[in-house]
């Protein structure tokens, strides 16, 4: 990778890990944050191990701020260590680790449909305790309406929204005038829509694009724009070691 720069476009707070792997080969980094995560103020029901049978995650981002809130209001991770939990993408099953939690579920590729569509509980027992999907705003309703047709009582707590930075198209500009970057990385869809936002829709010539999983990569062909790599697992670690065997 030496020899090459790498755009990376998470909220700021969110870029260290990306960047030192990056670092770590030999590559030129540059940061051009997008998006910004704000936690939502949120009650989260205290008899939450009594009420629920699985909580689903499906981002980093959740698992960062519905935890948080969990310890602002006074309790442990431990009160909820006889749920099932369930993670999309592998970096939201290792943040979930990282917590001293066990994963009960990941599915096989990392959508919330086939989350769904693996949901490992016998329909039988689909009844016997609730859903609880744990979001960001605006996310969309697969988890729970396609949980609810297979039985399941579910609904959504979100507990945070995700916002576009200032003068992002200012920051590109700056950022191009400094920097030639051969592949952008984008890990949400979100920051893939902001940075075409931000360069005017055109791809900039020569500039190739690294998607972090299969919801990103679509919203990027949505835009009009070609994938060059997907990484096989949405981790980090993984998708800077397939750009270096690029």
């Amino acid at each position: 990778m030496h020899g090459s720069c790498y755009l990376i476009t998470r909220a700021r707070a969110q870029n260290g890990e990306l960047r030192r792997l990056l670092a770590a080969r030999g590559a030129a980094v540059v940061e051009l944050p997008l998006l910004q995560i704000k936690p939502l103020p949120v009650s989260l029901p205290a008899a939450l191990a009594a009420d629920y049978r699985w909580l689903v995650f499906t981002s980093v981002n959740g698992v960062e701020c519905f935890f948080r809130q969990w310890a602002a209001d006074g309790h442990a991770v431990r009160e909820l260590a006889g749920l099932h939990l369930a993670a999309v993408g592998g970096a939201t099953g290792a943040r979930l680790r990282a917590l001293g939690l066990t994963v009960t579920f990941t599915p096989t590729r990392h959508t919330a449909a086939r989350l769904c569509a693996e949901w490992p509980v016998a329909a039988a027992d689909r009844d016997g305790g609730a859903v609880l999907h744990v979001c960001g705003r605006g996310a969309d309703d697969t988890v729970v309406s396609r949980l609810a047709r297979l039985g399941c009582r579910a609904r959504r707590l979100e507990v945070y929204a995700t916002a576009p930075v200032d003068d992002a198209a200012a920051r590109w500009r700056a950022v191009s005038a400094s920097a030639a970057p051969d592949w952008v990385i984008f890990c949400s869809a979100a920051a893939a829509r902001e940075f075409r936002r931000a360069v005017g829709g055109a791809l900039p010539a020569g500039l190739k694009i690294a998607s972090l999983g299969p919801v990103t990569s679509a919203a990027i062909r949505a835009a009009g724009w070609p994938v060059n790599l997907e990484a096989s697992v949405s981790r980090m670690a993984t998708l800077v070691a397939e750009l270096a065997a690029w």
